[in-house]
């Protein structure tokens, strides 16, 4: 029944039963607990599916971060595959999937994390780029395939020769910009060769995006480093435009 109120009443309800079984210091599977993963379990079937989310939804986040204070890797699981790995997925959930994902195993956190920069890098670009990088920097790394998640990311960003992934007819594609670029070059610095060696599709969709982005590969060392430098593409163009515009309208006399 309570469940029906919906997520702003069940929110704050879960968050009270946690910080009550925390402070309970009972173990897992306690009356406490169970009440508190019953609920989970009838919100996550109710939970919205839809890709389109308020840029204030910090849902997602707080049910993450309810389930790994109460350990519960069964919640965190069924929430990454069912709704972040669906499509119901924004920036501000980032923090808290990595510190979800380091619950599960391995094998599984690389498959839900490679799945959702999947599915959600065509509308979400530079928030899957910065779910990466945090991958990277978080203890993640110790448990899932920086590598594959990196790969994954790389054959969904725009003018991967794989990418045939159809979008909504109401979502445009999300463009490459400078942010992305950098922080995925940053994350495969700092993984290993494999994804590192596989930039030319970052330097295609650089180029195809037209970046505010110089690029150049350094050839020392194995394998080759891609350095990206910010430019002024974009104001130069702009300027162009405008002197351009100017001299049209002294010559109409205006």
């Amino acid at each position: 029944m309570l469940n029906q109120a919906g997520l702003p009443t069940t929110l704050p309800y879960l968050e009270n039963l946690t910080a009550r079984w925390e402070t309970s210091k009972a173990a897992i599977r306690s009356p406490l607990w169970r009440e508190a993963d019953e609920l989970s379990r009838h919100m996550l079937r109710s939970w919205p599916r839809g890709s389109w989310r308020e840029e204030d939804d910090t849902g997602a986040s707080r049910m993450l971060d309810l389930q790994v204070r109460l350990g519960n890797v069964e919640r965190v699981d069924a929430f990454l595959a069912g709704v972040s790995a669906e499509g119901h997925y924004a920036a501000p959930d980032n923090a808290a999937i990595v510190r979800a994902a380091a619950l599960l195993a391995a094998p599984r956190a690389t498959e839900l994390l490679m799945r959702i920069v999947a599915r959600n890098a065509s509308a979400h670009l530079s928030a899957c780029g910065d779910l990466l990088l945090r991958c990277v920097t978080a203890s993640t790394g110790a448990t899932a395939d920086l590598a594959q998640i990196g790969a994954a990311l790389i054959e969904a960003a725009p003018g991967a020769p794989t990418n045939q992934q159809e979008v909504a007819p109401w979502t445009r594609p999300a463009p490459v910009k400078p942010g992305f670029v950098v922080g995925l070059l940053t994350a495969a610095s700092r993984t290993d060769a494999r994804l590192a060696a596989r930039r030319s599709h970052v330097e295609d969709s650089v180029r195809r995006a037209a970046c505010d982005l110089d690029l150049a590969t350094e050839r020392r060392g194995s394998p080759h480093t891609l350095v990206a430098t910010k430019n002024q593409a974009t104001y130069e163009r702009r300027a162009k435009q405008r002197r351009q515009d100017l001299e049209h309208v002294s010559a109409l006399g205006g």
